[in-house]
């Protein structure tokens, strides 16, 4: 059945969505306070005219628009700004507009929320997996930013809503300029380096090992839950690519594909509490998702769509 969907949030997850939906058939629009037409353009995969410009806090505005397209569902996947992880960029800015946006949606009678969280909620355990039962306990300013506004929509959401809470891993893929989180712009650094033969350093300390999710998997899980209407409730899934990857693993993905990457690894690093995987069978056994590209595979695709091969 045809979903008409609106995607608030331009990022790299808001338009790999837009693509991944509307080539299985679905009506989506884009919204963003501040869209990127040539990212959209090249990587939307729909028509431009349903990227709009809309100030997503903006309750009024926001509502209308839900109500002009007859929306659904809607999908938050609100931009991460690119800052270094010790600013704490997102610690608010996040949060008020998510809440904002989720209660006029639910005010002009959407009826599914799909909001992009992270895992970055969770923090560090000695379980050797997270499972969607552990108790967060978010460790930077940026997991508590998610966490907060999981919970304001959770609180938002009332009988007749269905609300549906994505953790994903780190996640890679083509991003706009000066966006994408911390594990896209390392990984995007790495491969514009290696096509241009640019000596690059990697610092790291052993056992230190990172989950990484490529965006076309994480705009799937969107479409899975889009297609996949449970009524109403809350369901939190954990979206995970079931492998960790160290510094070198990395190298050698990268040089798989570049096999003269000038990539140097440099120890000394201070090793962090180990991240256990995310255990993502419970999205899985529900929605029938399993991630399709492992680490080189995405590399490989993005690569491709960013002209660097």
């Amino acid at each position: 059945m045809t979903e008409r969907v609106l995607i608030a949030g331009a990022g790299q997850v808001g338009v790999f969505a837009a693509k991944e939906l509307g080539d299985a058939g679905h009506e989506v629009w884009v919204a963003d306070k501040a869209p990127a037409p040539g990212f959209f353009a090249r990587y939307g995969g729909t028509s431009p005219e349903r990227l709009f410009k809309l100030d997503l806090a903006h309750s009024t505005a926001v509502a209308a628009a839900a109500r002009q397209h007859r929306i659904g569902t809607a999908v938050l996947a609100f931009r991460s700004p690119a800052m270094p992880a010790e600013h704490g960029q997102g610690n608010g800015a996040d949060v008020c507009p998510v809440t904002l946006c989720g209660r006029a949606l639910i005010a002009a009678g959407v009826s599914r929320l799909i909001l992009i969280s992270s895992f970055a909620v969770y923090g560090r355990n000695n379980h050797s997996r997270l499972r969607e039962t552990d108790a967060p306990a978010p460790e930077t300013p940026y997991g508590q930013a998610k966490l907060r506004a999981e919970g304001s929509l959770i609180s938002e959401a009332g009988d007749g809503v269905e609300l549906i809470i994505l953790r994903p891993c780190g996640i890679y893929g083509p991003i706009r300029v000066n966006g994408g989180s911390h594990s896209a712009r390392l990984i995007d650094m790495l491969l514009f380096a290696a096509a241009r033969d640019k000596p690059v350093t990697l610092e790291w300390a052993p056992g230190d090992e990172d989950e990484y999710i490529y965006v076309k998997d994480v705009a799937r899980a969107v479409r899975e839950c889009v297609e996949h209407r449970r009524g109403s409730g809350l369901n939190i899934y954990n979206v995970g690519a079931g492998a960790k990857v160290s510094a070198p693993m990395l190298r050698e993905a990268v040089r798989s594909l570049f096999p003269d990457a000038p990539i140097l690894l440099r120890g000394g690093l201070k090793q962090r509490p180990r991240l256990p995987l995310l255990d993502s069978s419970k999205i899985a056994c529900d929605l029938e998702f399993r991630p399709q590209f492992p680490l080189v595979e995405g590399l490989r695709d993005q690569a491709r769509l960013t002209g660097l091969v």
